[in-house]
């Protein structure tokens, strides 16, 4: 909905209708659902964010970086929610992308999954995916 408001002229004159991608999760079908989130469903995602924030900074008090899937949705719940810095990194698989992994760091603390990704690629190059299970 917070990006939907920065959006709005370029939704409302047709401007995402230019953009390449229209399938139901990209970015511009996203943007055109925001305008009918309801303000009272609005004031509720922000009280879960709060909880969310509350329970991320408790978790990372005993810790300095998160590894997690990218893609997993509790993991895009957790540090989309919550504001926390993190890095992307690719997977591969015989050479060529297949999925990627998200460093979350502490609140202001965004150096450190920065300095975990570049020591981890400086030292592996290309992370290889682990093999796929059955």
């Amino acid at each position: 909905v917070e990006a939907a408001t920065a959006f709005d002229e370029f939704v409302r004159d047709g401007g995402l209708d230019e953009l390449m991608s229209q399938e139901a999760v990209s970015w511009p079908t996203q943007l055109r659902a925001a305008r009918f989130v309801s303000g009272v469903d609005y004031l509720q995602a922000q009280r879960l964010q709060s909880l969310i924030r509350e329970e991320m900074t408790s978790l990372m008090t005993r810790i300095d970086v998160l590894a997690t899937p990218t893609l997993h949705l509790r993991a895009m719940r957790l540090g989309n929610a919550a504001g926390f810095p993190a890095v992307v990194l690719p997977l591969t698989r015989a050479g060529r992308p297949v999925d990627s992994v998200s460093l979350v760091g502490r609140a202001d603390f965004e150096h450190e999954p920065l300095a975990l990704a570049a020591a981890l690629e400086s030292l592996t190059g290309p992370i290889e995916a682990p093999p796929l299970l059955p």
